[in-house]
């Protein structure tokens, strides 16, 4: 009987050290399959830092589409004169750098409206061109980022646009945007702030609160700034770069000198199509919160549940052969 009970004692140890390294494995699982929010936002800012850091420039061919995409000599040409008139109209009484890109940023947030039947179907360079944001006022998101950078180009200030994802709760989540295959959904800009030598982020989309619906349905409300020289940080919590252009407006005249024209037609490694069938952008509010967690769907691990009762069988039935061949 000594040996019997010893032989239980051996089994409910076997049986108490199987299920503490199941619940081990089940808190592993648990802490391996959460990922915090700020880990997502840590990935999404070093993206876009690094996204900063190789910006596609583009000839003359590439650019006169965002101009005028007839590629008409005397359209591009009025085009880019109505600019820089306007541009040097809204930067007359700026006395540094910085006011004038916030002079820009007002007007194009103030004057400019965002074009929601374009935005529910296919757009085109006819849509965000600037030739159409001067005649019409409105536009979608790359027509918003086309016409700030183009005035800031007018002011010699160097500006960039920034393809990449939005959240919109639709198809880009918070628990989504850092993933590699999220959409391209929205335009941005950023502008090289030389006396500080530092990037100011900027999204005229997303400050703008005008709306056009229809010509009888068309919203004003006054600009927000929460999305004017934001923080990297604060702007990677809902914007992700995947493509950051230089895009030198004024160069497009240079369309029109043959020998300026090539096969290539860009002056960077990476090769771009002259699309804008991604540019689409929500103008809504985000509403969501930030610290959200990333569930990552994982196959049940069941492979412990396999060894455990074998242990536990196996010395049960050591002890049994010991207890019944003693008897013998």
């Amino acid at each position: 009987m000594n040996r019997f009970f010893k032989c239980l004692t051996i089994s409910a140890m076997v049986l108490g050290i199987g299920f503490i390294n199941f619940e081990n494995q089940v808190d592993n699982s648990i802490d391996s399959i959460v990922v915090s929010a700020d880990d997502i936002q840590d990935a999404v800012v070093q993206q876009n830092i690094s996204k900063m850091e190789h910006i596609n420039s583009y000839s003359a061919e590439f650019v006169v589409d965002y101009v005028a995409p007839s590629r008409d000599y005397n359209e591009v040409v009025d085009t880019l004169n109505q600019i820089q008139e306007l541009s040097d109209s809204i930067c007359a009484n700026s006395t540094s750098t910085y006011q004038k890109i916030k002079s820009i940023h007002d007007y194009v947030c103030e004057t400019i409206f965002y074009d929601h039947v374009a935005s529910e179907n296919t757009a085109d360079f006819n849509t965000i061109c600037l030739k159409n944001v001067l005649a019409n006022h409105r536009s979608i998101c790359a027509g918003y980022s086309n016409f700030f950078s183009a005035l800031c180009n007018a002011q010699g200030i160097y500006c960039v646009n920034i393809r990449g994802s939005a959240v919109n709760n639709n198809e880009v989540t918070y628990e989504n945007l850092a993933d590699d295959d999220t959409v391209t959904n929205h335009e941005w800009t950023a502008v090289w702030y030389d006396e500080e030598s530092r990037w100011i982020y900027v999204d005229c989309t997303w400050n703008s609160q005008n709306h056009y619906y229809a010509e009888d349905d068309i919203v004003q409300n006054p600009l927000k700034y929460q999305y004017f020289d934001i923080s990297v940080e604060e702007l990677s919590k809902n914007h992700k770069a995947k493509i950051v252009d230089y895009r030198n407006f004024f160069d497009a005249i240079n369309y029109f000198d043959v020998s300026n024209i090539t096969d290539n037609d860009t002056t960077t490694t990476d090769t771009q199509a002259q699309t804008t069938t991604s540019t689409t952008s929500s103008n809504a509010e985000v509403t969501s919160s930030s610290n959200t967690v990333k569930s990552i769907d994982t196959a049940e691990d069941t492979s412990s549940r396999g060894v455990l009762p074998v242990l536990i069988c196996g010395t049960l039935a050591i002890c049994l052969s010991k207890i019944f061949s003693n008897k013998k």
